[in-house]
């Protein structure tokens, strides 16, 4: 009787620690969006204001973009020696939108002007999205940016389509569940490849029996890992 009952309370203390094990995972846009400015992924304004009811500028796309790309001091220390768009009136953003420029990441809306401050579209900012994830992004590949963000899990609580203006609260959910997506051709998450510790799914534990036999606990529970998020 002893060694059951010191069993069961092994049984519950193991059971447990589990909630501590496991980071809660965010529900909300704005729970994923605070948790990604703890992690230094969002920033938000110089008080710290996310401003997730605004839109998606497309100078702060590009900023995203490089943090997720692991191109941040490269993208911000960028020469603009060669860059043909005159329309940016803020110097914080010069080096970011000639690194995009440069590598083909971001296109202008003209051949010298880049509108820094317009908004982004839902098929836009998927293909941003996919470029951080490391895929390649042709014409047709963006023609069909948004159904490749959705086949993997992308927009998943996101109600988008292909000229829906992006806001930041659909920016953080999408910037979210990217990074619990595989890199393109491997099996580290961009989380992982950013070197992000994040909140997993927490495994559901049901007790199905407990019976004290020679050997100890014939059966204490059944393990089933719920599935990720994605």
């Amino acid at each position: 009787m002893k060694r059951t009952l010191s069993l069961l309370l092994a049984l519950v203390m193991v059971l447990g620690t589990f909630s501590t094990v496991f980071a809660a995972m965010p529900e909300t846009d704005v729970e994923k969006a605070e948790l990604l400015k703890e992690l230094g992924v969002l920033l938000g304004d110089n008080s710290g204001d996310l401003m997730l009811d605004k839109d998606l500028l497309r100078r702060d796309a590009v900023v995203l973009l490089s943090r997720l790309m692991k191109a941040e001091e490269t993208a911000r220390n960028f020469p603009t020696d060669d860059m043909p768009f005159d329309d940016n009136d803020d110097p914080l953003y010069d080096g970011y939108i000639a690194w995009a420029h440069a590598n083909d990441y971001a296109k202008g809306i003209s051949a010298t002007k880049f509108d820094p401050k317009g908004d982004l579209t839902a098929q836009a900012f998927a293909t941003f999205v996919l470029r951080a994830l490391g895929y390649e992004i042709d014409a047709e590949a963006y023609a069909t940016a948004l159904e490749t963000a959705e086949e993997l899990g992308i927009l998943a609580d996101v109600d988008a389509e292909n000229e829906t203006v992006v806001k930041r609260s659909v920016m953080a959910v999408m910037t979210f569940n990217a990074l619990y997506v595989p890199m393109k051709d491997s099996e580290v998450t961009l989380g992982e490849y950013l070197e992000l510790e994040l909140p997993q799914e927490e495994p559901e534990f049901a007790i199905e029996e407990v019976k004290a036999t020679k050997s100890g606990l014939k059966k204490v529970f059944g393990r089933k890992l719920a599935a990720r998020v994605l």
